[in-house]
């Protein structure tokens, strides 16, 4: 992997992870692309600039994580579900990563439930404080987060749209969808970085992770602030449209 594709990929990470449009398959779609095999460096590289991304989050959102234990628990509750499935169906999910098939479907079936909550839910008046989120609610965002266990899905849309649908409103989803993210991603990270302990990277594999971790953290800070004004307006249904585009051109040309 070049420094070119390790930026490449950290941009790609960056804006991708925050957006409902499934940061797995754009880095899966994108490797493929430009022909980059799926090495041991290259996850524990997607699993590095991931975690630039959770420290995006930490920098953004620290005084509202310290400031409420209502929050914790929360997020706690809502994490449980992703955990528990998670660990039951690793090895399965590991299988779901190398089909562009089932990317392509993700994004495509997903693109039209974006469409229909943007004109059901999106201008309905909900929840507008993260201290004011009850723990049921929270805990089945949870539930609905697991669904991003299948390629193509996307963690931050599926939170985001079980947010919306639930009764918070567009931004407070999306806020608990980035935090949810640092607890999830994390717990992710710390069990794939057990590979990075097993085949630790050598000589020129350093400055690549460090090049694809500051770019994909900056990016993905500067992607949480332009997605919270973006929800503000037509944000739903722009993703919508993009997860059908790009699902459809992936089904007819493959990648």
């Amino acid at each position: 992997m070049s420094l070119i594709e390790s930026f490449f990929l950290g941009i790609v990470e960056g804006l991708t992870e925050f957006l409902p449009v499934s940061s797995t398959a754009h880095l899966i779609l994108v490797s493929k692309f430009f022909g980059i095999e799926s090495t041991p460096f290259h996850k524990t590289f997607e699993v590095v600039i991931q975690v630039g991304t959770i420290l995006a989050v930490v920098f953004l959102f620290w005084d509202k994580i310290k400031a409420s234990k209502h929050l914790w628990k929360a997020l706690l509750l809502a994490f449980l579900p992703t955990a528990i499935i998670g660990f039951l169906l690793r090895k399965k999910v590991d299988e779901w990563l190398d089909s562009t098939a089932i990317v392509a479907w993700s994004l495509l079936l997903g693109g039209f439930v974006f469409l229909w909550v943007a004109r059901k839910f999106i201008h309905r008046q909900g929840i507008t404080r993260l201290e004011e989120i009850p723990y049921k609610t929270a805990f089945l965002i949870g539930v609905f987060q697991c669904l991003a266990m299948v390629p193509g899905v996307s963690r931050s849309g599926a939170t985001l749209i079980a947010g919306i649908m639930m009764g918070l409103s567009a931004v407070t989803a999306a806020e608990f969808s980035f935090l949810l993210a640092v607890p999830t991603l994390g717990a992710a990270s710390a069990y794939k970085m057990l590979g990075f302990l097993k085949n630790p990277p050598s000589g020129m594999e350093w400055l690549n992770l460090l090049v694809g971790f500051v770019v994909a953290g900056i990016v993905g800070g500067l992607t949480i602030r332009w997605m919270l004004r973006l929800l503000q307006s037509k944000g739903l249904f722009i993703f919508g449209i993009y997860r059908i585009i790009l699902g459809i051109t992936v089904l007819l040309i493959g990648v």
